[in-house]
């Protein structure tokens, strides 16, 4: 076997074991479909303590943090990620597979609640903003959108349409009337981050949940009106560990504590 072969045999069977807060850690990837599935916790699928989610990818990191949070209180709890495109994993849930939980957007949800019997009406879990940011003291003094117009001299950056924010920033600035002509479009939401922080970007239009990680870095341009996206919580299976989660999510103040931290806001109290 040549090592290019060698290479791609790696990358499609990728499994990395890492040490986490509440146990075991374990990433895998399936190439052919962009589905990455996480284990957070030392149980088995099946085991009572085990909650297998199923998410898009844009809520890797906010249900990573919040999961750790419902670890520390539950000790023993697992969770088994299933992230991915949400045409995917809506496919995937219609075709039979059944996840404890569903989480995504609204417009994924109803499909996949109309043709799946469900043990409870889909619940909020959470919403996300979208966000016109500069560097810290806005030195180019933009004042909106129509700085991602053609012939602006401000440095703009937006996510690639393959992306959830990407297709996200087109319809805001569809809404606001803009011709979308940005100098920098990519697939790493980091590349913008980054930009935007060191200055080598004036202004990006990101999600609350990506520009948190460089909160202090930065200045936010209030839009109007604000471009929110809410998230539903699907539940499939019932009884036991699922269904104290879901109601922490609900109830508990670190459930929202974590969340915040995150940049997603609970529905459920300030």
């Amino acid at each position: 076997m040549n090592n290019r072969k060698v290479v791609a045999v790696v990358v499609a069977v990728l499994v990395v074991l890492a040490a986490a807060a509440g146990g075991l850690y374990v990433f895998t990837r399936d190439d052919s479909s962009n589905v990455i599935t996480r284990t957070l916790g030392g149980g088995e699928s099946g085991d009572p303590n085990t909650i297998s989610i199923y998410a898009p990818s844009q809520l890797s990191k906010v249900l990573e943090r919040l999961t750790t949070t419902f670890q520390q209180e539950q000790p023993g709890t697992t969770f088994q990620f299933t992230l991915g495109p949400s045409e995917e994993l809506s496919n995937r849930i219609q075709s039979g597979q059944k996840p404890n939980l569903y989480i995504d957007v609204q417009r994924a949800i109803e499909p996949v609640a109309a043709e799946t019997r469900q043990v409870a009406a889909p619940a909020a879990f959470g919403h996300d903003i979208v966000q016109l940011a500069v560097k810290r003291g806005n030195p180019k003094q933009v004042d909106g959108l129509g700085v991602f117009g053609p012939g602006s001299p401000v440095t703009t950056g937006i996510c690639g349409q393959e992306l959830f924010c990407g297709q996200l920033d087109a319809i805001v600035l569809q809404g606001a009337g803009v011709n979308p002509a940005p100098k920098v479009v990519t697939n790493n939401v980091g590349d913008l981050t980054d930009g935007v922080k060191s200055g080598r970007i004036d202004a990006v239009l990101l999600l609350r949940t990506d520009i948190r990680s460089v909160l202090t870095s930065i200045t936010n341009i209030p839009l109007r009106p604000t471009s929110r996206v809410d998230y539903q919580m699907a539940q499939f299976r019932s009884g036991g560990i699922t269904d104290q989660f879901v109601q922490w999510v609900q109830t508990a103040p670190s459930a929202r504590q974590a969340l915040r931290h995150t940049g997603l806001l609970s529905f459920y109290g300030p």
